[in-house]
């Protein structure tokens, strides 16, 4: 077999070039809890609540409640294709196909979140969310009031995505 002779191959090298340099310049995808997020009621630390609900607390009788970890091993395997997708989409905006990704994981996030059925509340769990709501004459519904790591939902509704260069 004879190689053909391979012309104006300095404009695809160029082309290239200008793609792998806007990809370099993409950033640092962050998702979860980000730091400074607080309950407004005592200004309780979102992320220390998350993790104390993703790996429990002994001190404090909180049995885990992973919805970060299952998060991670369900959709973790998709994001790389979704990103080669989303760069694509964006002419090769790293930080624009990040951020895109980024608002895909939150709702992830937020949906592993409200799959968690388990462990069961306790009693006594249970019945401090009554009385805040009496106390606070807030609606009961009989359903969220026994649903594990959704209370207020200033945990669910916390859950952002940044893009730092």
């Amino acid at each position: 077999m004879v190689a053909a002779p391979f012309q104006g191959g300095e404009k695809l090298v160029a082309r290239l070039r200008a793609v792998s340099d806007k990809i370099a310049k993409g950033g640092t995808l962050r998702v979860g809890f980000l730091e400074g997020t607080t309950y407004p009621d005592d200004g309780t630390s979102v992320p220390m609540v998350a993790t104390v609900q993703e790996w429990g607390s002994i001190s404090k009788k909180i049995p885990p409640r992973p919805f970060f970890r299952p998060m991670i091993a369900k959709c973790s395997p998709g994001w790389g294709p979704i990103l080669a997708a989303q760069l694509v989409r964006c002419n090769f905006d790293a930080g624009r196909a990040l951020k895109q990704l980024g608002n895909q994981m939150e709702g992830e996030l937020q949906q592993s979140i409200k799959d968690v059925t388990s462990p069961a509340l306790a009693d006594a769990t249970v019945a401090a969310r009554i009385a805040r709501r009496k106390s606070k004459r807030s609606k009961i519904n009989p359903i969220t009031i026994r649903k594990p790591l959704i209370d207020t939902g200033i945990m669910l509704r916390s859950v952002r995505s940044e893009v730092t260069e």
